[in-house]
């Protein structure tokens, strides 16, 4: 009678295991996002990360950061995927794509994600005279709205 709670054990204890480390991962994914949110009133910028701040339309306020990563790299691409996986994991929102043709041989690409406190941009610029490609992570706050705090990760 006792065996079958003890067969159990493994997958009881292996599923505890599973959620604590899916909880520590969604955490570190959603720092780059929060950190971006709070930058204009905290200066952290997302690890790695270049920042700056800068006014919007109709008075609204926001960040944009950029990481290099070497021209057209399978890393560039990986790290623009990444990036929007986070925001769009710890965000909900409407999300739209964009790709526009330029009058040089660079390209450019950048996807959107409308939320309820503002516009995350995610975009990849390849720059061929500087051999490099660079990967955005832009936010815009609505209005003057301004989070002032960060109380942790978002989650849907």
């Amino acid at each position: 009678m006792l065996e079958k709670p003890l067969r159990m054990l493994p997958l009881v204890l292996l599923a505890g295991c599973f959620a604590t480390y899916s909880q520590e991962v969604f955490a570190e994914d959603c720092r780059r996002v929060d950190e971006i949110e709070s930058y204009v009133t905290s200066g952290f910028a997302p690890t790695g990360s270049q920042c700056e701040k800068f006014m919007g339309l109709h008075s609204s306020v926001g960040v944009s950061c950029f990481w290099a990563h070497p021209f057209r790299s399978a890393d560039a691409d990986q790290f623009f995927e990444h990036v929007w996986m986070q925001v769009t994991t710890c965000r909900q929102g409407e999300a739209f794509f964009e790709q526009r043709n330029v009058n040089h041989p660079d390209s450019y690409q950048q996807r959107k994600l409308l939320t309820g406190s503002g516009i995350f941009r995610v975009a990849k610029k390849d720059k061929g005279l500087d051999q490099h490609t660079l990967i955005f992570l832009s936010f815009e706050f609505l209005g003057s709205r301004v989070r002032t705090s960060v109380a942790g990760p978002s989650r849907r």
